[in-house]
């Protein structure tokens, strides 16, 4: 094929260069690709790149440091480089010529051709190059939404979900408190929304059925990035406003009484069935975005309209696909690595993640805390309330006090859910039939300030995937409507363009 040379007997070039590594990213080069030395993997974006005219801008005046681990990241630089080491375009022209006069002359010499599959180097790189541009294509998105973390996490910062005094207190060596953990949990339900929607599969769904996905996906979310921030901690979970929370034997005396512990028992768990696995498994970046991505896509989400199944289900299929390909590539003497990361992994986020959904209802029903409308539609919106008196008895009896003596401590608006809330909450629960899923109706809605800040994302019948940008908004009260679907959910949609 014009344009490879693949003898490697020579391990430097005329100019001393290393024969044996990929001159653009330093992987294991395959040979001579286009006149430089180069793996396939950068052999295969100069290729995309020149075929399909792709225009590249650096965000980073052209100094991005490329090699095999973020070579994905800066596109621009990444092509810049296959020029400075030597590989022409003209050679991607001239060898598309050449196979296709070879197609040609092979169609003329036999009919047996077309009975025979084709199986040439040329038509299976074509399905790799799809799935490296689909995992860079994620990969480039969940780097997007990072770049907005300081920004929401500056705008979250400003609301109390519990008392000031508690924070400053147990903050000062890092340790979470209840409220940091609120706070964490409200940044990373804002960037889950503007992550789906750089997503071309999502935005191709109605905004009922995005919706219906997202608030399936809420808490899994926090669960699985918590767990994935935390692999390079010590026996700890970080969160996304770098606040730990340690285990419960490790809490030192000092803070003791300020951190609220009733979270812990399951936090444990996520370090113990999610956090270690991936420490153990090793998990890299794409692996991580790619199975983010699969347990978005969730063709069986309750209430996902028939034809939003097929969508889903084919968006899933695909990224697994590219999943396995790449693992089976990167890693081909883990033979059983797809199998491990799918149910060591994802088996157990599941369960994690509705028991933090529980903790969070929980929160909520015993007043230790506010839960704004946000959290109230996406992570609520996972909790099976069909048994509201059994969870509201679990939930006071974890209260050492029954007379609630945080009642002084509490913010305003949360005090007199003390006293007649089990009464108040069993008067005004619903079915799980009703139309949000949700027990928390408008006369129990009343008695708590939610606290929610402004718009998040454009809107969501935009068919198009998008970059966004934060947009600084003051914070806003919202009323919620228990029986409209999209009550303070569309709200979070003018913040970002």
């Amino acid at each position: 094929m014009l344009g490879s040379y693949n003898s490697m007997d020579n391990k430097l070039d005329l100019d001393g260069k290393d024969n044996s590594i990929c001159h653009i990213c330093s992987d294991t080069a395959t040979g001579r690709h286009y006149g430089a030395i180069a793996c396939n993997g950068c052999k295969g974006f100069f290729r995309r790149t020149v075929r399909r005219n792709y225009d590249y801008h650096c965000r980073f005046d052209s100094k991005c440091e490329i090699d095999k681990h973020n070579r994905a990241v800066c596109r621009y630089c990444r092509f810049m480089k296959c020029i400075a080491s030597g590989m022409r375009d003209d050679q991607v022209q001239s060898e598309r010529d050449v196979i296709g006069k070879r197609e040609k002359k092979d169609n003329v010499k036999t009919f047996c051709a077309e009975q025979t599959p084709r199986t040439s180097p040329e038509l299976t790189l074509s399905t790799s190059e799809e799935d490296d541009v689909l995992l860079d294509n994620l990969l480039k998105s969940e780097m997007t939404i990072q770049s907005l973390r300081d920004t929401v996490i500056t705008q979250t910062g400003n609301v109390e979900y519990t008392t000031k005094a508690k924070s400053r207190l147990a903050n000062e060596d890092g340790t979470a408190t209840l409220n940091d953990v609120l706070k964490s949990m409200h940044s990373q339900l804002l960037l889950v929304i503007e992550w789906a929607k750089t997503l071309p599969e999502f935005t191709q769904l109605s905004s009922s059925d995005q919706a219906v996905l997202l608030k399936n996906f809420a808490g899994q979310h926090v669960t699985l990035c918590v767990a994935y921030r935390s692999v390079g901690a010590n026996d700890a979970l970080k969160l996304l406003n770098d606040m730990f929370i340690p285990r419960a034997s490790k809490i030192t005396p000092h803070i003791k009484d300020y951190v609220d512990g009733f979270y812990l028992r399951d936090c444990e768990k996520v370090m113990d069935q999610l956090v270690e696995p991936m420490r153990l498994l090793k998990v890299d970046n794409k692996e991580f975005v790619a199975l983010k991505a699969c347990v978005l896509f969730n063709p069986v989400a309750p209430g996902l309209s028939s034809h939003a199944c097929n969508l889903v289900l084919n968006a899933r299929r695909k990224i697994f696909s590219a999943f396995e390909r790449y693992v089976k590539l990167t890693k081909p003497n883990e033979t059983t690595r797809v199998g491990d990361l799918t149910f060591f992994i994802l088996t157990p986020l599941s369960v994690l993640s509705k028991s933090i959904s529980e903790d969070i209802m929980f929160t909520k029903v015993s007043g230790v805390a506010r839960i704004d409308v946000l959290m109230e539609e996406l992570i609520l919106a996972d909790v099976d309330y069909a048994d509201d008196r059994q969870v509201v008895e679990q939930s006071f009896s974890l209260l050492e006090q029954p007379s609630c003596s945080l009642k002084n401590e509490m913010p305003s608006g949360s005090q007199d859910m003390c006293g007649q809330l089990t009464d108040d909450l069993l008067r005004t629960s619903t079915s799980s039939n009703s139309p949000t899923n949700s027990s928390l109706t408008a006369g129990l809605l009343l008695k708590t300030d939610d606290v929610m800040m402004s718009g998040i994302g454009g809107q969501y019948s935009n068919p198009q995937p998008h970059t966004p940008h934060f947009v600084d908004s003051s914070h806003m009260n919202l009323s919620y409507d228990p029986y409209n679907h999209h009550s303070g959910y569309n709200h979070y949609s003018n913040a970002y363009s």
